[in-house]
């Protein structure tokens, strides 16, 4: 349950007639931290679950990835998390652009064609790893429908930076997929994620879903 110190009402019991006044501006302070405590507004159910295409995912995930929501998806090198991802692009395009934010630099735009991706709507970057958190935030409250980080290891910034992503997603109704090589998940109840364990994945926190792929095989051509 998230605290806030209350501000001082500054108010009295005499017959000053100030009094009118300071209590106006303590209903101020007190509605400014009234805000800061309330959930934004959520679109959510403004915008259907991204589908994968892969009928048992779908189903595993009551329809999709949900709109609004901080989604990782965990997977060694090889095990398909750029296909998935750019299957979920091409889904999401059908709403809008997309974005993709490259830093593992793991991404050539031609894959992205290759995958019939729209290019023209298909935003594309591979930033230093220090931009990713502000660009990220920029374009969740651009509104895009989807939005994909692409991380050599966990979330670059901290834990307060990813918790109001949170918020900001769930206004916005934007889908942000983080794809990761390592991932772990948490092992003890921290509440809904707004106390995070010093050194621990904040990604594991505050994201709503987590999603690992592994490779059961490989197909080999015979002949």
């Amino acid at each position: 349950m998230a605290r806030a110190r209350l501000p001082d009402t500054g108010t009295d019991t005499g017959t000053d007639t100030g009094t009118g006044t300071c209590a106006g501006e303590a209903m101020s302070r007190l509605s400014a931290v009234l805000r800061e405590l309330r959930p934004p507004p959520l679109r959510q159910a403004l915008r259907p679950p991204l589908r994968t295409g892969i009928c048992g995912l779908d189903d595993a995930l009551g329809g999709g990835l949900p709109a609004g929501q901080l989604v990782t998806l965990h997977g060694a090198p090889g095990s398909g998390k750029t296909t998935l991802a750019l299957r979920l692009c091409r889904a999401a395009q059908s709403l809008g652009e997309v974005a993709y934010l490259d830093a593992d630099c793991g991404l050539h735009p031609s894959q992205a064609a290759a995958h019939g991706i729209v290019m023209p709507r298909f935003l594309y970057a591979a930033p230093p790893v220090v931009q990713v958190a502000p660009m990220l935030a920029a374009l969740v409250a651009a509104g895009l429908p989807l939005v994909v980080v692409e991380l050599a290891a966990g979330w670059p910034a901290g834990a307060g930076a990813l918790r109001r992503l949170r918020w900001q997603a769930a206004a916005s109704g934007t889908t942000v997929l983080f794809t990761t090589q390592h991932g772990s998940r948490p092992t003890v109840c921290w509440g809904d994620g707004l106390a995070i364990p010093p050194g621990a994945d904040a990604l594991a926190f505050c994201c709503t879903q987590r999603l690992r792929l592994e490779a059961s095989g490989a197909l080999v051509r015979v002949g």
